[in-house]
This record gives C-alpha cells, structure tokens and sequence, in this order.
C-alpha cells in the first residue's frame, strides 16, 4: 500500500510537471531556469516510475491521458535505455502527425542524442514513410543532422517525407536547393507542415522569388487567421521589411477580434515605436488590454507587472472557463499570465521616455534589436518568447547555423549555450534591464560558451 502511496505521489507530479512545461515553453512569464526547475521535477517523478513495472502503474487511479502519456514513456524505457521495438510499434501503428506519435516524440525529448541516435539512424533508412516521418522529426528537434541521406530525402515520393527533410535542412542551417519542388511541396504536403517549412525557409538565404512566393503563402495564413496564423505573422514580422509588416498590422487591425489580437502580437515583435499610441489605445478594451501591454513590453522593456504600471481584473470582465455550469466557453485565457496596464500610467510614461526611441528602428526590451550581442543576451536571460525571438533573429543573421530550440531540455540548452549557472529572477531583470552594453553578465558562462567574448 505505502509503495502504491508513493508512485501516485510520483505519477501525479510527474503529470502536473508535463502539462506545466507543455505551457511553460512558450509562456510570457518564464525563463530557461524555470524551464531547467521543471525539468528536474519531472525527471525525479520519471526515474521513480520507470522502476515501476506497467502492471503496478495500472493498478493506479489516474486519467486516461496521463496514462497513455506515462505509459508510452515507460514502455519505450528499458533499464535506463531506449526500446527500440517498442518505439517501432508506437511508429507503424499511428501517422506522423498523430496525437501518439506527437506525445512519443515529446516523451523521446527527454533522452540525450547518444541516446536516440541508434533508434534514428535505423529509421532513416528504412523504406517506411511513416519511419522515416519519426526519425526526421527526431532529427529536427535534436538539431542533427542524418549526414548524406538527408539530401535524397529531399526528392521522396511522399510529400510528407520531403517537406520534414527540407525542414530539417533549413533548421539546421545546411544549404538547400528544392526551389523546383516548391510548388509540389505546396499541394500535396499536409497544410499545417507546409507553413511551418515555409516559415523556416524565409530564415534562410534564397532568391527574390522564392522569398515572394513564400512570405504571400504566410501572408495569406495570417490574414484568414489559419490554424498556424501566429506562426506565420510571427514570422513575417521578423524577416519582412518594416513596411510591408506595417501593412499587415494595419490590415490585421481592421479585421475581427482573432484578427487584432495578432495584430497586436505582430506589433510588439516588429518592435518600432510608431505604432506604441495604437497600442495604449488598445489598453482601454480589457479584451486586448494584456496582449497590448505585452507588444508595448516587448519595444519598450518597461516592466508592466509592477506599481505603478500594474492593475487589476477589470470589474465584469469574463475571460475563459467559469464556474457556471451553464456556460460552454471551455477555451483557456491566453493571457492568464500577463498583467493588466494601467493605461495612464504607461501613457504617462511614453511621453516622458518616446524621445529615447527612433522611428521606423526595431527595438527589443527597450534597446535596438539589430544587435547580435544583444541578441545572445536576450536569448541566455530573457524569457521564453523573448528568448524565441531572440533566437529567431539570429539565425537570420546566421543562415549557416542552426536555428536554436528554446523548448529543448533545459539542461542541453545550457550545455549548447555554454552556461554554467543561472542567477536569481531578481538578477536575470537587472542584467536585462542594463541592456546590451553591461557584458557582467556573462560570469555565468562557462569560458568554452560561444556567446563569451
């Protein structure tokens, strides 16, 4: 009874843990070492039930999607190693883009390269799409490279096989030619793959026209406010000339409500100034009021979640799930976790501070983003979307290397970025507050991490 007692404790840890990074990774309030505290949460719940066996796990009163989630990792973990049969019955059984495969692939993620790359280099070769499939997509999140094979690959049959390939290609920053084949890729690849290859490419070095064909691809998925809208404008908001995504933000705000939340989100990202007055009129309307608060965060670097910028829960105002039973709205907050501005107060503030800003430059957190060692600042200190843009920009700068995963294991992302120790929530704001010029900062670099100068 006292072990059934301690692996419930272990499995419900380790379910709230998943489902708290799953959030995390791309929440507005947390940092890499809240991603690495997770992390090493988690793995404490997971090295505790893979000594479990499956029969004793069932034996316990949890849902059905931790179990199938918890399940799939312990059976593909063998004494500490991966069961490569096991992984190969999860794979032939299900599709690429399937809610198993996808949770196999969030649960492979927590296995170092040496780990998996036995696995991968099995399935690379095989004459299985949907082996294939997996073992491109391990590849892609690991940042790997399969070696020689992969430019074969680019040619496959299946769309799906040749789209993952030609993204893996543009992730990793290795040249790619498939120019010719873009057109194809774009009918027969599954449509959410085919924005985010396209998203991907525009990061790289490629001709005019392609360039063209691309960015009206992601314009067009911003605009009808597509499944992967965010991804797209996110995108074009980073590669796009200033004024072409200024006429996308301008298109976006007369559009309905999805619409001028992205505009809003396009607005902080490309992060000019000249757009900050629409942005405080935009703190008016509660329903916009946070996400315009971040875009205004985003060019500025003033702290919103602070007196006197800080308010509170506009009285009336309902978002997400309620305690009525009545009610269907089941959709979650998407701002739950951004502070309400006090629209004078940042009002106040712009007019005392809009002279430090130029017209028509981007800025990030409040200092100019054409900055590379900013930029690696940012993406060592800030916080998750913040370190996503971060990442993003550089690998635009650098179209050789690797696009940098911010939703990585902690400890990897530490280890690729060459980190010794991270400082305290207190200190992380004071050394971005200092902006690009204080390099105190990089004391907690380790003397081999390719961001110390």
């Amino acid at each position: 009874m006292m072990l059934d007692i301690t692996l419930t404790q272990h499995w419900e840890s380790a379910c709230f843990q998943l489902q708290s990074r799953k959030s995390a990774t791309s929440g507005p309030h947390y940092s890499l070492s809240d991603i690495l505290a997770i992390d090493n949460e988690l793995r404490i719940g997971l090295d505790a039930l893979s000594d479990a066996s499956l029969e004793t796990i069932k034996s316990l009163h949890c849902g059905t999607d931790e179990w199938e989630l918890m399940s799939g990792y312990l059976d593909v973990v063998r004494s500490g190693g991966l069961d490569v049969p096991s992984v190969r019955r999860v794979v032939t059984e299900n599709s690429h883009d399937s809610d198993e495969t996808r949770q196999l692939l969030r649960l492979l993620s927590w296995f170092s390269w040496d780990s998996v790359a036995e696995c991968c280099q099995q399935f690379i070769v095989s004459d299985q799409t949907r082996e294939l499939c997996f073992a491109l997509q391990v590849f892609d999140y690991h940042r790997q490279s399969p070696g020689p094979c992969l430019k074969g690959l680019l040619n496959h049959n299946d769309a799906a096989v040749a789209a993952l390939a030609a993204l893996l290609h543009a992730r990793i920053g290795q040249p790619l030619n498939l120019m010719s084949n873009l057109q194809w890729l774009q009918q027969h690849c599954e449509h959410s793959l085919w924005v985010e290859f396209a998203s991907e490419l525009l990061l790289r070095d490629i001709s005019d026209n392609d360039r063209q064909l691309l960015s009206d691809v992601l314009t067009d998925e911003a605009r009808v406010g597509g499944p992967s809208s965010v991804m797209a404008a996110h995108t074009l908001a980073s590669v796009l000339p200033i004024r072409d995504v200024s006429h996308l933000v301008h298109s976006l705000r007369e559009g309905n409500t999805p619409n001028q939340r992205l505009g809003l989100q396009c607005s902080g990202i490309l992060g000019i100034p000249d757009g900050i007055p629409w942005l405080i009129e935009m703190m008016a309307q509660p329903q916009y009021a946070r996400v315009a608060g971040e875009a205004f965060y985003r060019i500025t670097g003033l702290r919103l979640d602070q007196r006197p910028y800080e308010g509170d829960w506009p009285d009336g105002f309902e978002a997400g799930p309620n305690d009525d039973p009545d009610d269907d709205n089941v959709e979650m907050d998407e701002d739950e976790n951004l502070p309400w501005p006090i629209q004078h107060e940042v009002a106040a503030w712009w007019e005392q501070n809009r002279s430090r800003f130029k017209s028509n430059t981007r800025y990030l957190l409040g200092f100019e983003l054409d900055n590379e060692a900013w930029l690696r600042k940012v993406l060592v200190l800030g916080r998750q979307r913040e370190r996503a843009t971060a990442a993003l920009e550089l690998a635009i700068r650098n179209p050789t290397e690797p696009l940098f995963n911010v939703e990585e294991h902690g400890r990897r992302q530490m280890k690729k970025l060459g980190i010794k120790r991270l400082p305290s929530e207190e200190y992380r704001c004071n050394h971005i507050e200092a902006g690009p010029d204080d390099t105190t900062w990089m004391k907690y670099l380790r003397d081999s991490s390719p961001f110390k100068t």
